[in-house]
């Protein structure tokens, strides 16, 4: 369940660098979870 849950997350990142910012602004919450994301462990 490890590795599903690694490459679960890794291809989420990949996806949240893929997407354009403009489409990323209109999504809510989203800037804000990848900054806490940042700030957390």
């Amino acid at each position: 369940m490890t590795a599903l849950a690694t490459i679960g997350v890794f291809a989420f990142f990949i996806t949240l660098v893929n997407l354009p910012k403009n489409a990323a602004a209109r999504i809510p919450g989203v800037r804000t979870a990848f900054r806490r994301r940042r700030q957390g462990p």
